[in-house]
């Protein structure tokens, strides 16, 4: 609020990134979906793991969202206690989820499912992410206007 340009141009930006991710997932569609081999390549649980973890760990998108949510806890004025406790539940949380995560999509029937509908997946996303990016832009727009 003590900024309304910054905030005009992050809606600006942001949603042109989530245009372009929507052309990018309605792109896709065009292309087969690449077969997964029979016997996937193995790799041993803690190779697995840190490779998923790396993944997460730089995703920009993860990044910004635990910055945002860190800011958010500042600004109720917890203890360094308290902090550090809903920090170690969001983390154990975050491991069960991601954790459950990667055993349901790493069986056969879950990669089967994917590659069934990855055409109808991407189409949802990429309308969504276009649909949410055009309406952050005509916000933008219409501020700039004010």
């Amino acid at each position: 609020e003590a900024y309304p340009a910054s905030l005009t141009a992050l809606r600006l930006i942001g949603g042109s990134y989530l245009l372009f991710l929507g052309a990018k997932a309605l792109w896709s569609i065009r292309r087969p979906v690449a077969d997964t081999p029979a016997t996937p390549r193995r790799l041993s649980t803690t190779r697995a793991y840190l490779t998923g973890l790396l993944v997460v760990m730089t995703n920009p998108k993860a990044a910004l969202m635990w910055v945002a949510v860190a800011l958010y806890l500042n600004g109720l004025a917890l203890s360094l206690t308290g902090f550090l406790a809903v920090g170690l539940g969001v983390a154990l949380s975050a491991q069960i989820v991601y954790g459950g995560y990667a055993l349901l999509f790493s069986t056969g029937v879950a990669r089967g499912l994917h590659r069934r509908f990855t055409g109808w997946i991407e189409a949802g996303f990429g309308l969504a992410f276009g649909l949410l990016g055009a309406r952050l832009i005509l916000d933008g727009a219409a501020r700039l206007r004010n």
